[in-house]
């Protein structure tokens, strides 16, 4: 007997997503999010999601959700208790343009139905912090830092996260007093080891030259977004526009943390994916080869930052390089 080949995560999740949007269709209700949990689990196990039966699951996970409501709801799940502090930071403008671009690559993500298909190459690499191994005994750590970032060559089918986070756990019974005097005291060495960056603050005209070419004229020219800057930022106006280009790389660098971390945001060529960039670099497109070629060393600079050497094989030499006729 044949089995079918398996999906990918991006093919998966797209499944999933179409089947929680007729679920909810049909229910006439958004779902909460142990609801989401019982769906993903039912459509995992159950093989639900494939286009010619997803009339048929739609409807008996309504049946069952229904149900479920009817005798008083799931029970939250356990991982959904997250707290959020948007507060932080509020009188610094950085936080508040990162949230907005934030928000603008989730929307493109969920809108090209690709949910998952960056997440699904990124790896969490833990990174033991001198606080880490001296409050911990064995394999357990009363306080941990883990940081996570892609991993690999990305294909363009969907945003890129714009920055890597840090997470911080601690266990349950650890004093607050403690955890903070841990942490204000390893900082610097968290700093040293690349887990935390150092930023500076970024000035009222970086952060509206930002938000300027990703948000507001994304798909435009640099000509055409020096010329509407000029005429809409007066006071800030930039006469040559290879000094408006310049500037706004230099505040993509200093808010992200490496260049062209936006790209995806004010560079077409960003937004396809490696295979139809590679047709047009074949056919002489010179700005799709770079794009390929970004990607390229992106990937080997991410691979190598994980501690994976990487060996090139040379190519092999063709009969007219070696001097031999074809």
């Amino acid at each position: 007997m044949m089995q079918e080949p398996m999906a990918t995560p991006s093919e998966a999740t797209g499944k999933y997503l179409r089947l929680v949007t007729a679920v909810a269709g049909k229910l006439g209700d958004a779902l909460t999010p142990a609801e989401l949990v019982y769906v993903k689990e039912r459509a995992q196990s159950a093989g639900y999601g494939d286009a010619r039966s997803q009339e048929d699951d739609a409807a008996t996970l309504v049946g069952d959700l229904e149900a479920i409501r009817a005798a008083g709801g799931l029970p939250a799940p356990a991982s959904a208790l997250v707290l959020e502090i948007d507060s932080v930071g509020d009188d610094d403008p950085r936080w508040k343009l990162l949230r907005e671009l934030e928000d603008a690559r989730v929307r493109a993500v969920v809108r090209d139905d690709e949910f998952g298909d960056v997440s699904a190459e990124l790896r969490g690499a833990v990174l033991d912090s001198a606080v880490a191994r001296r409050t911990g005994i064995g394999r357990w750590a009363a306080i941990r830092v883990r940081t996570s970032e892609p991993i690999g060559f990305y294909n363009g089918s969907s945003p890129p996260p714009i920055g890597r986070t840090v997470d911080v756990s601690f266990d349950s019974r650890m004093p607050f007093v403690r955890l903070v005097r841990e942490l204000r005291q390893q900082w610097r060495s968290l700093v040293s080891s690349g887990i935390v960056r150092r930023t500076r603050p970024l000035g009222p005209r970086k952060v509206a030259l930002l938000r300027f070419v990703c948000l507001e004229m994304p798909g435009a020219s640099w000509a055409d977004r020096h010329d509407a800057w000029n005429v809409r930022h007066l006071k800030w106006a930039i006469p040559e526009r290879s000094a408006f280009i310049k500037e706004f790389h230099d505040a993509e660098q200093s808010l992200c943390g490496r260049a062209h971390a936006l790209a995806w945001f004010y560079n077409a060529k960003a937004r396809l994916t490696t295979q139809d960039l590679k047709a047009l670099a074949r056919q002489g497109d010179r700005d799709a080869e770079r794009e390929c070629r970004r990607r390229r060393d992106e990937g080997f600079r991410s691979i190598n930052s994980a501690g994976i050497e990487v060996v090139l094989e040379k190519p092999k030499a063709t009969a007219r390089k070696r001097g031999l006729k074809p």
